[in-house]
């Protein structure tokens, strides 16, 4: 039985919220402790945000502009994500709480760059755009607006399975910086002189 695209909606919204009241916790942290590094191969929690608004540079513009040239509405009840779609979620998702490693592209790797609070800042006021992509999608035809990817610009998904990606993009690595925190000493770090 394929999902209620409500149901999915909803799912979608609440993981943002969640994502959201996260950047607010980690946006009262110090700065030491979101660019903190358990080894070289590890990402800070900075670099977790930093990733995320990334990709939220891309697919914010692309489904924002999408939504206010094609006004498709449409009156079904159920989505069925596509093959590649489907793909990509299952791959991204967390699961049992925990993440699978995965190289990511050169152009979305925040390793090395210099981040600050605006970084987490940023990353809130994405996750309210994305709030407001999710109220607007209501009654528009989720299958019949495409999406390009950061991949290639020949390829694209429906704006469904672009949500669906985002969404679980950004609960992987909410996931990821939240193990981080337990990593990180709350004590400020005490240099010998």
């Amino acid at each position: 039985m394929q999902p209620l695209i409500s149901n999915i909606l909803e799912e979608l919204k609440e993981l943002t919220q969640k994502a959201i009241q996260f950047g607010y916790a980690i946006h009262k942290l110090e700065h030491y402790q979101l660019a903190h590094k358990p080894n070289q191969q590890v990402w800070s929690i900075y670099e977790c945000i930093e990733h995320l608004n990334l990709y939220g540079d891309h697919y914010l513009k692309e489904m924002e502009l999408a939504l206010e040239q094609k006004k498709v509405k449409s009156n079904a009840l159920y989505f069925k994500g596509s093959l590649l779609g489907n793909y990509f979620v299952k791959i991204i998702r967390p699961v049992d709480g925990g993440i699978k490693k995965m190289k990511t592209a050169n152009a979305m790797d925040p390793n090395m760059q210099d981040l600050d609070k605006s970084t987490i800042a940023r990353f809130i006021e994405q996750q309210l755009r994305l709030l407001d992509i999710l109220d607007k999608c209501q009654g528009t035809d989720l299958k019949k607006i495409k999406i390009k990817t950061t991949l290639s610009k020949f390829l694209s998904l429906n704006l469904g399975d672009t949500l669906r990606f985002v969404v679980y993009h950004n609960e992987r690595h909410v996931v990821q910086a939240a193990e981080l925190l337990h990593k990180v000493s709350t004590k400020p770090v005490q240099i010998a002189t």
